[in-house]
């Protein structure tokens, strides 16, 4: 399966409980880019040395109102480990993934973001 890579241009370590957007289709120039792509999942691998919130949310408006429609705690990983997350995003006009901070700045961000493309012919 083919993937695209994203630069992840928010901020280098999250600080307090705030929250930071991972990843958001609205800011990007097309409409429906994600299935205009042939987009089916977001993958996020991120290190992380304290623990945080993913919340992700689908919106019909190009931003304008968000529904909510996921949330999962992210834990801190073994040393050498890190955390992967996979988001079907195929169904939706803009997908938007966010990181709520769990109260303690981050000491160590690493993360990866990539799109995957589907295998399935086009019709299918």
């Amino acid at each position: 399966m083919p993937h695209t890579n994203v630069t992840y241009k928010g901020t280098a370590l999250p600080t307090d409980s705030d929250t930071h957007t991972i990843f958001d289709t609205s800011t990007f120039s097309s409409k429906n880019f994600l299935s205009n792509g042939n987009y089916d999942r977001l993958l996020v691998d991120v290190v992380n040395s304290h623990i945080a919130t993913y919340k992700w949310y689908k919106s019909d408006d190009r931003g304008t109102n968000w529904q909510q429609i996921g949330e999962s705690a992210v834990a801190v990983p073994a040393a050498t480990d890190s955390n992967i997350t996979d988001h079907l995003v195929s169904g939706y006009q803009d997908f938007k993934l966010e990181w709520v901070n769990g109260g303690t700045t981050q000491t160590t961000f690493e993360i990866n973001i990539s799109l995957t493309e589907s295998d399935r012919s086009t019709g299918v």
